[in-house]
């Protein structure tokens, strides 16, 4: 066959490249050998496409530094103080009283007085200030994008795909967050300022400076906390509390509370890279994370294996390619039409 003009999709379709990629035999390593060296502008995407197939045994880890859009500089450090002033004029007015009036004036002076000495007798209620409502600055990203913002301590933040942040007007007095879904914090140390939070459903992660991810999403029904480098103390609403080294991680549920264990920080941190790593994922872990990273639909037709799992590992390519590797890697076929992609087993 006559690869010359195969394109980067071809490759991952054609069998017997896979089969070379895969199973490497003489005959083939001496034809792909001489057929790279004599076409040196196809030898590209054959290259990249043997690339994304041994990525799937999690061969080489790679990692590659991708610029994020900066779209949130500053965050307003105080709350604007509400001042009402009330002025109230007294205007008096004097008009002459004829002497009939100052009569009946007198005859009341006494019921006057006595009433005045009765209300001011009476219970004082003190006024009560309204508290002025705390006012909060959001950040929302929609699926397939990621963002990064500092905030006014100058702290980074990488925001992960269908992730929301809230930070309080008044930040700069108390540094507390809230989280809904991802992200990466890359705290500075400030002791004048205190302590870092992150509030993210049951937990509270709490620190000085230090680099660490909360992922949070509701529909995963757990909370990881992952610490890169420093120190985090991790705290549950109800009391209990644990302390994280680098390397370590918080996973918490309602049922089993937070259990801590190692991470690799080549996989559960590559996100932030924009690579993305299916490490023995099951089928709704992959669909869930097709639908956030690429803004997608995904429908599941057929019933895979109960044991059915998949091992990945995608640098910034585009769902094509994904779908494209998974076709022949797992035995599945798909159709995407729009914004929907089906998955056939």
């Amino acid at each position: 066959m006559d690869y010359k003009d195969f394109k980067l999709e071809d490759f991952l379709r054609d069998k017997n490249f896979i089969h070379w990629v895969v199973k490497p035999d003489e005959g083939s390593n001496i034809f792909w050998k001489n057929w790279l060296e004599s076409h040196p502008d196809q030898a590209k995407n054959a290259l990249r496409a043997k690339n994304i197939i041994q990525s799937l045994k999690f061969d080489v880890p790679q990692k590659q530094t991708r610029q994020f859009e900066r779209v949130l500089q500053n965050i307003l450090k105080n709350s604007p103080q509400i001042h009402e002033k009330r002025d109230f004029e007294i205007k008096r007015h004097r008009h002459g009283i004829n002497q009939w009036m100052i009569r009946i004036a007198a005859s009341f002076f006494f019921l006057i007085t006595f009433g005045i000495l009765l209300y001011l007798h009476q219970p004082v209620e003190k006024s009560v200030e309204k508290p002025v409502e705390e006012k909060y600055i959001t950040k929302s990203n929609p699926r397939g994008k990621k963002s990064t913002l500092t905030l006014p301590d100058s702290t980074r933040v990488i925001l992960n795909d269908e992730s929301t942040i809230r930070v309080s007007s008044n930040f700069m007095n108390q540094r507390v967050v809230e989280l809904e879904g991802e992200a990466y914090f890359e705290v500075r140390r400030n002791t004048e300022l205190g302590a870092f939070t992150v509030k993210s459903g049951d937990l509270q992660t709490k620190v000085l400076g230090t680099t660490f991810s909360v992922k949070a999403y509701s529909s995963d029904k757990n909370i990881s906390v992952l610490l890169n480098t420093g120190k985090v103390v991790v705290e549950h609403v109800k009391g209990n509390r644990q302390e994280l080294l680098p390397g370590e991680k918080i996973k918490y549920t309602s049922q089993t509370g937070m259990k801590k264990s190692k991470f690799d920080r080549n996989t559960d941190l590559a996100w932030k890279d924009g690579i993305l790593i299916f490490k023995g994922a099951g089928l709704n872990e992959f669909k869930n994370t097709l639908e956030r990273w690429y803004d997608v639909k995904v429908v599941v037709r057929g019933k895979p294996a109960e044991t059915w799992s998949i091992n990945g590992k995608f640098n910034n390519e585009e769902l094509r390619v994904v779908l494209e590797s998974l076709k022949y890697t797992q035995e599945i076929d798909y159709e995407w039409t729009d914004n929907i992609v089906t998955i056939k087993f």
